[in-house]
Parts: C-alpha cells; structure tokens; sequence
C-alpha cells in the first residue's frame, strides 16, 4: 500500500463523522487539496490529506511522523495552526500573517496552502453570506503572496 493510501486511511478515520461548514463530509475537503497538488507527488498528497488532521482530530503531529516521517510531518505542522500544536497558545496569540510566512518557507507547505485556499474559495458560494464575506477577506488577499511563494520554488 502507498503512503498516499495509508494517508487517506487516516485522514477518513480522523474526519470521520465531520462536517464542514456547508454540512458536507469533510473527508471531500483534504480529497480536493490532495487531487490540486497529485503533480507535485506523493509527499504532497499525504501532506495534503492530513494538512487539517492536526488542527480538527485527535492525531497528533508525533503519530504522523512516526507513520510518514518527517518529511510528511513538518509541513503538517507547519500548515497546522499553531495553538494546535502549543497547548500554551490560542488563536487569539497567532497572526495569519505570520503563519504564512513559515509556510511560505517550506516548498511542499506552501503548495498545499495555496490548494487549500484555493480549494475554500471554490466552496464559498455554499456558505451563509456573512461566513463567506470573512472567508473571501481572510483567503482573496493572501492569494497572490502564496502564488509567489509557489513559483519562487522554482526560479
């Protein structure tokens, strides 16, 4: 079995029984960021799959690296907010802003992200308006930032 089907495994079992905010399965979101990035490989895709897994489930970050190694883990925990991964921190404690910027430093975190945005964007029309108005605020603008971050990989 691939590590891209051990990473759906979990991701289903750990989103099993959510919903997002449109009260869709949430598995449907992690599979769409995941079919974004398929052409930067399977590292990519795992990361993909469980980029939210930290954040919403009870799979830490030890248990993912021990299963997909680092290479899989650090841009999960660098794409997992950070309060999630400091018991000491809330939202509250964590700019986006900032938490971009260590995204914007790893080439695999970054591609994930702009999928991720990219992939929120794409739901908002099945959202109550005032959600979707606060999403597109928070999403539209950083948009640009993460693209440029994603083809400075390359230059």
């Amino acid at each position: 079995m691939s590590k891209v089907d051990d990473a759906m495994k979990l991701a289903a079992k750990a989103h099993a029984g959510q919903v997002d905010k449109a009260g869709r399965p949430y598995i449907f979101h992690p599979v769409g960021v995941a079919a974004a990035v398929a052409d930067e490989g399977e590292i990519a895709m795992c990361v993909a799959l469980l980029h939210d897994v930290v954040e919403d489930t009870h799979i830490t970050i030890e248990e993912i690296e021990m299963k997909f190694g680092a290479e899989v883990a650090d841009p999960v925990a660098l794409l997992t907010k950070p309060e999630k991964n400091d018991p000491g921190s809330t939202a509250d404690d964590v700019n986006y802003d900032d938490y971009l910027d260590r995204i914007c430093d790893d080439p695999i975190a970054v591609v994930v992200k702009l999928a991720d945005v990219r992939h929120n964007l794409g739901r908002l029309e099945h959202l109550d308006a005032a959600t979707a108005d606060r999403l597109r605020r928070k999403y539209e603008p950083r948009v640009g930032r993460l693209e440029a971050a994603v083809d400075a990989r390359t230059e």
